[in-house]
């Protein structure tokens, strides 16, 4: 589902400078696989800051695809840690690291391409 700001002008691609930190949100997420999780926090930060100052349909919808992919991780992730007593968790956590790397590599790819990540 693609989340609509209709104060936005759609289809004319993300502006450099929203290309930019954009960019550096998802290499953020993507450094969490090195550093641990304090690149995604730092990556969440900027992309709930620069949200709203998003000037594109695009650059909104990417933002807002980056913070999706995060809260709908950490969720996932605390739901897998009090699942482990009972064995299931390992599963639930493993996926779901490889769902943020995806989302993660989708996003970055679709910024890169001047596009929306919600596109198809």
């Amino acid at each position: 589902m693609a989340v609509t700001d209709v104060r936005l002008p759609a289809g004319n691609g993300i502006p450099d400078n929203e290309r930019r930190n954009l960019t550096v949100v998802w290499v953020l997420f993507l450094a969490t696989l090195i550093t641990g999780s304090l690149t995604a926090w730092i990556g969440i930060i900027i992309a709930h800051i620069k949200r709203s100052d998003a000037t594109s349909h695009e650059g909104y919808e990417n933002y807002t695809y980056a913070i999706y992919t995060f809260w709908g991780a950490v969720i996932a992730m605390l739901v897998g840690v009090a699942l482990t007593v009972i064995g299931l968790g390992y599963f639930i956590m493993l996926g779901t690291g490889l769902w943020f790397i995806y989302r993660s590599v989708k996003g970055l790819l679709r910024t890169n391409d001047n596009r929306s990540a919600y596109d198809n």
